[in-house]
């Protein structure tokens, strides 16, 4: 792996056994990936290519049926669960099209948990607070989930992806639910923190608007890698 690339995916291979009939479907076929320390990533296709199914592997959240995933020089095969668990919340963040927000916490509380899961030496509170000012929500620190409209909760998944400083943010349509402006500014703000933190972010997204705005974009067609699109 070069000195440059966070992430390597290495042959990469997922296959699902079909209930009882005992067939395979193949997913993922054979992928290999790099990304670069800070680039944003934009990864396209049609439903059902193996979008998610390789963002979660890229991620550690599920196991490939072949092949390997190394992040910041460590596979994600190599670690226990536990390990597994820590290595993830040190160097990657998480944002989904519906922003699985806990409903019952304020945007700080849901900002905070993640370093507090994490440990102090993420900053905990107070970090999360500079980060929800940083998305444009300092007057919104104290509510709810209900109360915040679908951009404001959107920048408090982002906000929270953020809060273990994070090497790498993985983000699955992020903008999929929101309307064009809102969507706009979350991809300004996306843009911002990536050069002023140099986090490198992979976007998986329909829209290609959001995929000519980054750096490098790549089509997954029926499980394989397309042509990159520069």
């Amino acid at each position: 792996m070069t000195s440059k690339a966070i992430l390597q995916a290495t042959n990469l291979q997922r296959d699902y056994q079909q209930g009882d009939s005992g067939d395979t479907l193949s997913v993922i076929k054979g992928i290999d990936l790099e990304i670069m320390s800070g680039e944003k990533l934009a990864i396209v296709g049609v439903s059902g290519s193996g979008k998610s199914t390789l963002l979660n592997l890229m991620g550690g959240l599920d196991d490939p049926s072949g092949g390997s995933v190394t992040l910041k020089g460590k596979q994600w095969c190599d670690l226990d669960p536990t390990q597994r668990a820590a290595w993830r919340n040190q160097h990657i963040g998480f944002v989904y099209q519906f922003h699985h927000l806990l409903d019952e916490f304020s945007a700080l509380e849901n900002v905070s948990l993640p370093s507090l899961i994490g440990g102090d030496a993420f900053g905990g509170e107070k970090y999360a607070k500079e980060l929800l000012v940083r998305v444009g929500l300092s007057e919104r620190l104290h509510h709810r989930p209900s109360e915040l409209s679908g951009g404001e909760r959107q920048r408090v998944a982002i906000a929270r992806a953020l809060a273990c400083k994070p090497s790498l943010v993985l983000m699955d349509e992020p903008t999929g639910n929101l309307d064009p402006k809102t969507a706009e500014s979350v991809l300004t703000l996306l843009k911002e923190l990536n050069s002023e933190l140099n986090i490198s972010f992979v976007i998986v997204t329909h829209d290609p608007h959001i995929a000519q705005q980054l750096d490098r974009t790549i089509c997954l067609v029926d499980g394989v890698l397309g042509s990159n699109l520069d």
